[in-house]
């Protein structure tokens, strides 16, 4: 019986490497979308990654905004001409103009049972989060943030990372934990 179980196991593989796999390709899939709807539509879109509640969706913004990133808060500013107008005719302006996307083909996705998003990285952030909301953009001319997304096990002992690379939004996994301070190296070995 154990050696019919152990044959099935290596046959199909590891629960979480499949289940990983799986994850990942979705959440790539994802992303590329993202990437060419920025482009196509000409308005800024965002991933949010909800480490919290290890979830994510995408969110979709206007024409143009900028990422300050001497500041340690994200904050998003539209674009100054159309924010010093808004301020001249006494309209309150909003820091972040994001509402969720409506397309049919990405939905709110709930990751499965036994992956866990343990951390991601963004360009924009000063470190990688490990619990809240990350955002990763995409822009209307054609361009993303470097991003690292980990991905792990219950037991925190398997790890799988996704690294973005911020002009073509190619994503690249890698079998193992990347750390984020070593993102450059890793992105070297390709």
């Amino acid at each position: 019986m154990a050696l019919a179980m152990g044959m099935s196991l290596s046959f199909f593989g590891d629960p979480f490497t499949t289940q990983v796999k799986k994850e990942t390709t979705h959440l790539i899939s994802t992303i590329r979308y993202l990437y060419n709807e920025a482009a196509v539509k000409n308005s800024v879109r965002r991933l949010v990654l909800d480490i919290d509640n290890q979830q994510y969706w995408y969110e979709e913004g206007g024409e143009e905004y900028f990422i300050d990133q001497d500041i340690k808060e994200e904050k998003i500013f539209k674009q100054k001409e159309k924010k010093s107008q808004l301020e001249e005719e006494g309209e309150e302006v909003e820091s972040s103009e994001f509402a969720r996307g409506e397309e049919d083909v990405v939905k709110k996705v709930v990751l499965n049972k036994g992956v866990f998003l343990k951390e991601v990285y963004v360009s924009h952030q000063e470190g990688p989060l490990t619990a809240g909301q990350a955002y990763l953009y995409f822009f209307p001319h054609g361009q993303t943030e470097e991003a690292l997304i980990v991905f792990t096990d219950e037991d925190r002992k398997k790890h799988f990372s996704i690294i973005i690379n911020p002009i073509t939004a190619h994503a690249r996994v890698i079998p193992h934990e990347v750390e984020w301070d070593k993102l450059d190296e890793a992105s070297e070995d390709q």
